[in-house]
């Protein structure tokens, strides 16, 4: 895991840790699905001390396209492959060079995929668009 986000992993852990449930928000995994005949989906929603994380398959030759856009500027995230039946964030293999706001790339092998989304400073609301051509 690259370093960067590893500290922000942890900070968010000991933040949600330390200040109780007033100001943290609990992390979430979402699992992507997309309407039928479609091949993109936009989440809306926010983290606060939190990293909220998207999974989707993915096939082999498959284009993988993700977006985010934020308040401040501040939402990022990664991309990983998952291994098979674990999914704690320690089982992600990053495939990406760092914190992301856009990625586009297609897939080697079929997998499932996660995509964690953090803040890089306070918390922010987001929207995070996932195109799978």
């Amino acid at each position: 895991m690259h370093k960067a986000f590893r500290r922000m992993i942890l900070f968010t852990a000991l933040l949600v840790a330390l200040s109780g449930s007033s100001y943290a928000q609990e992390s979430k995994n979402i699992n992507v699905k997309f309407a039928k005949g479609k091949t993109s989906r936009t989440y809306s929603d926010a983290v606060a001390r939190s990293v909220n994380t998207y999974y989707l398959r993915a096939k082999r030759g498959q284009t993988l396209i993700v977006k985010i856009s934020s308040d401040g500027d501040v939402a990022r995230f990664h991309i990983g492959k998952v291994r098979p039946g674990n999914r704690n964030e320690n089982a992600i293999k990053f495939i990406d060079d760092g914190d992301l706001t856009t990625y586009t790339d297609k897939i080697d092998t079929d997998d499932e995929i996660a995509i964690p989304v953090g803040a890089i400073r306070g918390g922010t609301s987001y929207k995070l668009t996932i195109t799978i051509k």
